[in-house]
């Protein structure tokens, strides 16, 4: 028991130690049994808690070892992307001094000939597509020479200086004052509305300019000569603006220097006249100016007048009655076509609405619509909110499309064709034959009716050429299953031409002109507009075709 007790008190302590654990056989003879194993145990803990030890302090070692080179690796990297920082700064600076060196004017810092022209060009883009206008001045200063001759460079860059600072003083924030030469700077005038902010702005110039300089005790009086020219009236390149406006500054000094001209008279007049119309358009809708006129469709077989086209024209208080030349192309460069194009669709509507109820019938109603109108994002809601409004049967509604504004972006223009067919409305492809025709292009289009352009009912029945491409227009819309509708019929040889080239319809002056409300409904009470006036007497067959 006390020999047990001792090995189990060691077994307990061999627990708390490192101890390695060797056997030794006892044989009582050489090749006999084994008769007795020796189990010793070697305690080596000190052994491997020093081996720990030291290496627990290797890793100690190791780790503020690589913690101090990652700190100064960070310290390095640091300084280093600092210095790199600086060193792009500085080239940053450099790039921008060098690159406003490249485009601006070293005396006055204002932006030289070459930035001047990317400045205009940039402006006449936007003038398109904000329909505004742009004008150009082309400034010289006079007898700046004899400043240079009697008091030196030095006082005449003194002057330079000083006259750049008061024209922009006299320019708006979003106009640019350049200097392209010597003594000669160009100012554009952008987003302008009417041109007489343009004068008022050159007025404001000379005035500013023309008051007296004091250098060293000298009192120097610096007066310019301005040449004016308007974008897009007068050129629609940069060059030639320039030059225009140069030759307007040329004109001015010949008229007493000190003043402004415009390139030519006649272009002032044109510039006057077209904002005038423009000005007055503006209020026109509101002061309830327009009314539609009304032109009769005759169905050629039977002489009954089954649609009208509506017009627009317009009576200004101020200029009185005014061509639809005039006005309709102002209408869309202002972009005010839309909404007056709104209102003509109502008002077309509403009055199909009123002939029927007052018994005239159903009569199809033909709006003519702009590219400005075909491409307006709420195009579709206009139409139904006129049809909606009016109560008018959308079958009732064609809506006439021009064949060169149809090709334009044709993707595009198919999906709007395409929803507007699905409203309901039939579609016409307006003086067709006047674009780029293409049968790829008729057979996509969800239209109804092509409407020949007068240019070629003209001459007609005298004209081989005009001839043939009628009757190959009327041929082919026979094969695509098209409408066709002659427009311009004058006489009642070309009325013949068209009914044997078997035209479905014809408008025109033989038949009547756009009328107003009031003119037009005893026509369309007539009833057989081929057997009126000197119609009745038509003799089919008379008339020869030519070739």
């Amino acid at each position: 028991m006390i020999y047990r007790d001792i090995i189990n008190s060691l077994d307990e302590l061999k627990l708390d130690r490192f101890t390695v654990v060797s056997y030794i056989p006892i044989r009582t003879a050489g090749n006999a049994n084994v008769e007795v194993v020796f189990e010793l145990h070697l305690d080596v803990t000190n052994f491997v808690e020093a081996i720990e030890h030291r290496t627990s302090l290797a890793y100690l070692i190791v780790g503020l070892l690589l913690s101090m080179f990652t700190f100064i690796l960070l310290f390095i990297v640091k300084n280093a992307d600092g210095v790199i920082q600086g060193l792009a700064a500085t080239l940053r600076r450099q790039e921008k001094y060098i690159e406003h060196q490249g485009y601006h004017d070293m005396l006055t810092g204002l932006p030289n000939r070459l930035l001047f022209r990317d400045k205009l060009e940039h402006a006449m883009n936007m003038c398109m597509q904000n329909e505004t206008l742009l004008a150009l001045l082309f400034i010289d200063l006079d007898h700046f020479q004899k400043i240079n001759d009697a008091l030196g460079y030095a006082i005449g860059d003194q002057v330079l200086l000083e006259v750049s600072n008061r024209l922009k003083l006299c320019i708006r924030s979003n106009d640019t004052v350049s200097r392209v030469g010597g003594d000669e700077f160009v100012i554009i005038l952008e987003a302008l509305s009417v041109l007489d902010e343009a004068e008022d702005i050159t007025r404001q110039i000379i005035k500013t300019v023309s008051e007296p300089l004091e250098f060293d005790g000298n009192e120097i009086f610096v007066t310019p000569s301005i040449g004016i020219t308007a974008y897009p009236f007068d050129e629609d390149n940069v060059n030639s603006l320039l030059k225009k406006a140069n030759s307007a500054m040329a004109k001015a000094k010949q008229a007493g220097r000190n003043t402004f001209r415009y390139f030519t008279e006649s272009s002032r007049q044109q510039l006057v006249s077209r904002f005038s119309i423009e000005n007055a358009l503006r209020r026109a809708l509101e002061r309830e100016e327009f009314e539609l006129y009304f032109q009769p469709v005759v169905q050629i077989k039977t002489g009954k007048v089954t649609a009208v086209e509506a017009l627009l024209r317009w009576r200004s208080a101020e200029l009185g009655f005014t061509s639809p030349l005039e006005f309709i192309p102002l209408l869309e460069e202002t972009g005010l076509i839309v909404p007056v194009g709104q209102w003509v669709l109502q008002h077309a509507c509403l009055q199909g609405i009123a002939w029927k109820q007052q018994g005239i019938g159903d009569l199809k109603i033909n709006v003519n619509m702009s590219a400005k109108q075909l491409l307006h994002k709420n195009l579709v809601k206009h139409v139904n909110d006129a049809l909606d409004l009016s109560g008018l049967n959308p079958h009732l509604l064609d809506l006439e499309l021009t064949e060169s504004l149809l090709i334009e972006d044709f993707d595009k223009t198919i999906r709007i064709l395409d929803r507007l067919n699905e409203t309901g409305v039939s579609l016409s492809v307006d003086d067709f034959g006047t674009g780029y025709s293409s049968l790829s292009y008729l057979k996509r289009m969800p239209v109804d009716t092509l409407k020949i352009d007068q240019s070629f009912i003209k001459d007609i029945t005298v004209n081989i050429d005009d001839a043939a491409i009628v009757t190959a227009i009327c041929a082919l819309s026979r094969s695509l299953r098209f409408k066709v509708t002659a427009e311009g019929v004058e006489t009642i040889q070309q009325l013949e031409f068209l009914r044997r080239a078997e035209v479905n319809a014809v408008q025109g002056f033989l038949f009547s002109r756009p009328l107003s409300v009031a003119d037009v409904e005893p026509v369309l009470r007539q009833g057989n507009l081929l057997n009126s006036n000197d119609i009745s007497g038509l003799i089919s067959g008379k008339i020869q075709m030519p070739g």
